[in-house]
């Protein structure tokens, strides 16, 4: 599975000539909330420095410059093509989109949909457990000492036991990151006016009802 099968012009046709009877199951965010998300997940990892708003004016610049998808905050969010794509590749019945809300607020009945489209059992119940969510570092140097130094996280995990490298792992985050800040008022407006026409095609498209994208 990748977040990047969606994004890529050929991904569809190419699993379509491998598996021509492959379920696929998409998971769609708010792309707002998926391009600040993405922001903060680079910002985080120190592959970021711009600010949100000047790293969405410099997205073009990056594309033309082909740089990897994770820096196209915004254009990752026109879901209509990508989507499109696999419903030109695929049977319907072998396509389920669940929504991102439904996942995080109603995650057991989410994974019980999910198991049933796969054929498996929807009874069983998964660890449900969140991790790697974005945050915003606190402290940049000693994110890049620590969280962005391998060979130093590779030492401790040998050194250290299991639990002892997890709980240590733990504390440190909460003292290097912060949990990201609201995103302002004007970029959320400037990035639903962008996306409106791509939801309206995507609802179409699908039959889901997004009108909490729009709002």
């Amino acid at each position: 599975a990748s977040t990047e099968y969606l994004f890529f012009e050929h991904c569809a046709r190419r699993i379509r000539e491998v598996i021509p009877n492959a379920k696929i199951l998409m998971v769609l965010r708010n792309p707002i909330e998926r391009a600040y998300s993405a922001y903060c997940y680079q910002l985080r990892d120190g592959l970021e420095s711009l600010p949100f708003k000047e790293a969405l004016h410099q997205e073009e610049k990056r594309v033309r410059e082909r740089w990897r998808v994770g820096w196209f905050y915004r254009r990752a969010g026109y879901y209509y093509e990508q989507v499109n794509r696999y419903y030109q590749a695929f049977e319907h019945h072998n396509i389920k989109i669940i929504l991102w809300k439904d996942l995080h607020h109603n995650t057991r009945q989410t994974c019980a949909e999910v198991f049933e489209f796969l054929g498996v059992d929807p009874q069983f119940v998964p660890e449900l457990s969140r991790a790697n969510q974005s945050a915003i570092p606190r402290h940049r140097p000693l994110n890049r000492a620590v969280f962005q130094n391998k060979s130093l996280k590779k030492r401790l995990h040998d050194l250290l036991p299991d639990l002892v490298y997890r709980s240590m792992s733990r504390t440190l985050k909460q003292f290097v990151y912060a949990p990201k800040q609201p995103l302002k008022s004007d970029v959320r407006a400037c990035l639903k006016s962008q996306y409106y026409d791509d939801i309206l095609k995507l609802e179409d498209l699908t039959d889901l009802d997004l009108s909490h994208w729009k709002r």
